[in-house]
């Protein structure tokens, strides 16, 4: 679900100037980097690796695009472009502006994927988009080290997500049009929790699970071609899901499979075979999707209205809308059955922009970086002047440099604008900053052009190039840009265009639709009116079944 405000702001600049140029890695090591829009796009054409000890952070809004070939001619593959993590990898997206890595085609064996091996430190993945890949995201981490949240795995070829060893976490994804399966778990001692999922549309089924430990609850399994849900020498629970128009909507071939308050029906072999353990509330009936397949969300007259059981159920839903709601009138708030919850009034907590409202983020009201608990306005962010959250300074502006950086953490060392970024391409001397050129510093080897290696803008106050941009937050955790002035002795405020948020797909689908303004896809966009002293956000139209 993507985030939205409305807020009344004087003489906002009418468009955001694109990104001076891209940034090119022929491949090699990533040295404690962080990727920010400031270098879109980054255009991978070799193998990168991020080794022990180092990390690699994706900032909001940053586009990663992977060119078919391997100048690298190393890896799982000599012909496909990989990225490895050994270090650490944080992808940081943003509802309003996810981080997308895929191809520079539509084919689903462009590129590798990216593996986590199984020495990495972290791996946390929220608001992003695999696709186009072998394998979208292939995890071998162990131990609890794994965590996806808001996720789109499209039309990669073997699966989206692939995952082996250790306990995973996923939550609020989607896997569409991939062309084996969805998700395949595996390995013994494997363990992972999924909520919130919708997998449709995949060429081999939705999930595998081999020999590993799997808890599913409220998942939509639509449209796959050979199996909804397979377990072989798997223990699997399955609750509050509903599988149906698959080949095979749930298979038990060996193991453990157990379901409970769940739909499953009009599948083309068998709805339920293998003998997989029925628990209560099991129904076999058309769920009433609003309008399959681009909407699975239920309409008023499903029978998977409150159908389901708040055991072992995410208290959230695949918008993040709150988890239960009483969507039927009868007997109280209770869960509903697949990804979605049904909301038959707006209110705040519903993750729309409803009326009278300015923001709404549903279950994540009165977080940080976050709407409000009353959905009037943002909640506690950086930027706002004031230390909370995860912050450990807050001097109420974005520009580093001066102590404090653009994630509210305190600065170590020197301010001085010649500080060296380790980047790509080389090394950078701050804000407008030349780039020393391919293989300086301790980065990838590849050249870097445009707009210098890792963004712009890292040095202090003074220092900056006239009409050189660099990113800002904004309130929620949206993402700005500042321009330095015309003498370039500072940069200006903080400009919050709010643009729409894309998962960069061209094509609509149950997470992110192509838009257009005002359409009722999916997205927000805004209108800025320059010389007034406001601005109108277009709130997009309710669904016809909310």
């Amino acid at each position: 679900m993507k985030r939205r405000f409305a807020w009344s702001l004087g003489l906002v600049a009418l468009a955001l100037a694109a990104p001076a140029g891209a940034t090119t890695l022929t491949g090699g090591t990533v040295i404690n980097q962080t990727w920010t829009p400031a270098g879109n796009p980054y255009i991978i054409q070799g193998d990168l690796e991020v080794p022990a000890g180092s990390y690699l952070k994706i900032m909001p809004g940053t586009q990663v695009t992977v060119q078919a070939g391997d100048l690298q001619a190393t890896g799982m593959s000599t012909t496909l472009v990989e990225i490895v993590v050994h270090g650490s990898i944080e992808v940081l997206g943003s509802a309003a502006q996810p981080v997308v890595i895929a191809s520079d085609t539509d084919n689903t064996t462009s590129w590798w994927g990216m593996r986590i091996a199984s020495d990495a430190t972290l791996a946390t993945f929220n608001h992003f988009a695999f696709r186009h890949a072998q394998y979208g995201l292939r995890s071998e981490i162990p131990g609890n080290l794994l965590t996806i949240e808001n996720g789109v795995f499209r039309r990669n070829h073997y699966q989206g997500l692939d995952i082996k060893n250790g306990i995973g976490s996923l939550d609020r994804a989607e896997f569409l049009q991939n062309s084996s399966y969805a998700i395949r778990i595996y390995g013994t001692g494997t363990t992972a929790t999924l909520t919130n999922l919708l997998m449709h549309q995949n060429g081999s089924g939705g999930l595998r699970v081999d020999d590993a430990t799997v808890n599913l609850a409220n998942a939509t399994v639509y449209d796959s071609g050979t199996y909804g849900i397979y377990g072989d020498g798997a223990n699997v629970t399955l609750t509050n899901v509903i599988a149906v128009d698959n080949g095979y909507g749930v298979r038990r071939a060996s193991g453990i499979m157990s379901i409970s308050h769940s739909n499953v029906w009009g599948n083309q072999y068998a709805d339920l075979y293998g003998s997989p353990q029925q628990g209560a509330g099991m129904i076999s009936a058309n769920p009433q999707f609003a309008n399959a397949p681009s909407d699975l969300r239920l309409s008023s007259s499903s029978l998977c209205i409150d159908a389901g059981t708040n055991v072992g159920a995410p208290m959230h839903d695949f918008d993040n809308v709150i988890r239960p709601l009483d969507g039927n009138g009868i007997g109280g708030a209770q869960h509903d059955m697949g990804a979605y919850e049904y909301v038959s009034m707006p209110f705040c907590g519903d993750a729309q922009l409803d009326a009278g409202e300015n923001c709404d983020d549903g279950a994540a009201n009165g977080s940080y970086g976050f709407c409000n608990a009353s959905c009037t306005g943002p909640g506690p962010y950086c930027g706002d002047g004031t230390v909370n959250g995860p912050e450990s300074c807050d001097d109420g502006n974005l520009v580093p440099g001066d102590g404090c950086d653009a994630t509210c953490m305190t600065e170590s060392g020197s301010t001085s604008s010649s500080s060296a970024s380790s980047g790509a391409g080389g090394a950078t001397s701050g804000a407008g900053g030349a780039s020393s050129g391919a293989g300086a510093g301790s980065g990838v080897g590849g050249s870097s052009s445009g707009a210098g290696a890792m963004g712009a803008g890292g040095g202090a106050m003074g220092a900056c190039v006239p009409g050189e941009q660099v990113a800002c937050a904004c309130p929620g955790g949206a993402q700005g840009v500042q321009a330095c002035n015309e003498q370039g002795n500072g940069f200006g405020s903080c400009q919050c265009g709010g643009l729409g948020a894309d998962d960069g797909d061209t094509a609509d689908s149950g997470g992110c639709a192509v838009a257009s303004p005002g359409d009722a896809g999916g997205q927000t966009h805004w209108l800025w009116l320059l010389g007034l002293g406001l601005a109108a956000a277009m709130r997009r139209p309710r669904r016809a079944n909310r």
